[in-house]
């Protein structure tokens, strides 16, 4: 059930963003974005986060403010310190990008979907989802 829930909102939010020629170029996926995951870093995670955004963290949806997901995040990465963290998928929509990625910590390895969406010039995190990867081929 959680599969079918995740494939429909990527379709929706693929109907609903749609395509564009000026859209945020996959390669934009901040490099300081990539390497606060892979340090754990909360504190360097939030300025990529939108004011307010979804956080869908091992199956509970947070609808929270920049400073809270920090927090939450911070205690995630003390919980499930990283060892790595790499990019394996990449996708462009008009104004918004996404991105696949696959963490991997001391006791875990997570499957982490990231939705950017352009903000006046930046390029921000407006849905973060983390999971447990189960297994399954990316």
């Amino acid at each position: 059930m959680n599969k079918i829930k995740r494939i429909t909102v990527f379709i929706l939010l693929t109907l609903t963003l749609g395509f564009g020629a000026d859209s945020i170029s996959a390669q934009q996926i901040p490099a300081k974005l990539v390497q606060a995951f892979q340090e754990g870093d909360a504190t360097a995670l939030a300025p990529h986060f939108n004011e307010r955004f979804q956080l869908v963290l091992l199956g509970v949806d947070h609808r929270v403010s920049q400073p809270q997901a920090k927090e939450i995040m911070r205690e995630f990465f003390k919980k499930y310190p990283p060892v790595s963290f790499e990019i394996i998928h990449k996708g462009d929509k008009k104004d918004s990008n996404f991105a696949v990625g696959k963490l991997k910590t001391k006791t875990e390895t997570f499957r982490v979907n990231l939705f950017f969406k352009k903000v006046g010039e930046q390029n921000l995190l407006h849905l973060l989802e983390i999971e447990k990867d189960n297994g399954s081929s990316f």
